[in-house]
């Protein structure tokens, strides 16, 4: 899945690549789309619009796959972005500036339910079992133990890991995590460089040590 521009406009698209063939069009409209997570059972693609009406900016959409149905999930006046499923399905966790900063919240899927703020930062990963999540605050890569197994949310004590070695907004998503969260890949601009680079960051049980 992946975003494109035809015709001017950004929709969303398909490629199997393992199979020849052009891209299948998702979903196509008149607003600005940015695919952000994927649900494990293949039935709901989460996204983020561009500003669609006036005094909204980004809003988190859901996309009913086979469907190929949209709805708006979290839609307010201030910038909801990046959501992410939980590896069972059962939250989503995405950034929002409604308090003058970039804070991040959970809330149930499909709803309706609390909504649980977890943390100050942008841009979140889940770890593959669902008990850790990781984003980006105030220029350190934060690691946060969570549980979602019961009908309310719960956080830990959150734990930095290491400063992020790159010159961007934290709002901008320029980083990935494996799936049991102990290697990072990040996109970063050098200085006298024309292109990014891309750092690997790895050991990380060796880095907690040194800061401990």
């Amino acid at each position: 899945m992946f975003r494109g521009s035809r015709g001017g406009r950004t929709d969303l698209f398909l490629k199997v690549i393992n199979q020849p063939g052009e891209e299948e069009t998702l979903w196509s409209d008149d607003l600005s789309k940015y695919p952000a997570s994927w649900s494990q059972d293949g039935r709901f693609i989460l996204y983020d619009t561009g500003i669609s009406t006036p005094g909204t900016g980004h809003d988190v959409w859901v996309l009913l796959f086979n469907d190929r149905k949209p709805f708006p999930f979290v839609k307010t006046d201030f910038q909801e972005r990046s959501p992410k499923f939980s590896p069972d399905g059962r939250w989503v966790a995405y950034q929002s500036n409604e308090s003058g900063r970039y804070e991040l919240y959970v809330v149930p899927f499909p709803g309706p339910g609390p909504r649980s703020r977890i943390a100050e930062g942008a841009n979140i990963e889940w770890r593959h079992d669902g008990r850790e999540v990781y984003y980006v605050k105030r220029g350190k890569m934060t690691a946060l133990p969570v549980d979602g197994r019961g009908r309310t949310f719960e956080a830990g004590v959150e734990q930095p890991l290491f400063d992020m070695p790159v010159d961007m907004p934290e709002e901008v998503r320029g980083w990935d995590a494996t799936a049991d969260g102990r290697k990072f890949l990040i996109r970063v601009r050098e200085a006298k460089e024309e292109e990014p680079s891309i750092t690997l960051v790895v050991n990380r049980p060796m880095l907690l040590s040194k800061q401990r």
